[in-house]
């Protein structure tokens, strides 16, 4: 007898112990909204006069961790072209050209604040306007 009553207590205390360990939520993922960004966010500018003197085609895509990326093209379409070059925020956040190149190419990403980052030189910087700014080689 008092086996069957040592056991029944033991299975009791088990089975209430089992019942009552502490678990931990299942953390919820953040909700991911660099997916979000809109073209349209970036100013482009042309030049002083509102003329088109290049192409700058927007290309969409996703970055490997599923984030919206949005290329930027300026090509140099003027005659005898020198370097094409995008300027970003007037400047405040840089220039990029390739020396001796008529067309250059950034693209940026999407973050979760729904802002457009430019990511240089170690630098991550919104961005809200870009400029395609083209030239012409001097005639000898």
């Amino acid at each position: 007898m008092p086996f069957v009553v040592v056991a029944t207590v033991f299975f009791l205390l088990i089975r209430c112990s089992f019942a009552c360990t502490a678990t931990r939520p299942t953390p919820m993922p953040m909700p991911q909204v660099c997916n979000e960004c809109v073209a349209n966010a970036i100013d482009l500018t042309f030049d002083e006069n509102g003329r088109k003197q290049f192409e700058m085609p927007l290309v969409t895509g996703t970055a490997a961790d599923g984030c919206t990326t949005l290329t930027f093209v300026c090509i140099n379409t003027l005659p005898n072209p020198a370097d094409a070059v995008i300027i970003w925020n007037n400047g405040n956040a840089g220039t990029h050209f390739d020396l001796g190149q008529t067309t250059v190419r950034r693209t940026l990403k999407c973050n979760n604040n729904r802002q457009w980052i430019l990511s240089a030189d170690g630098v991550n910087s919104p961005i809200t306007r870009a400029e395609c700014f083209v030239g012409t080689l001097d005639e000898p």
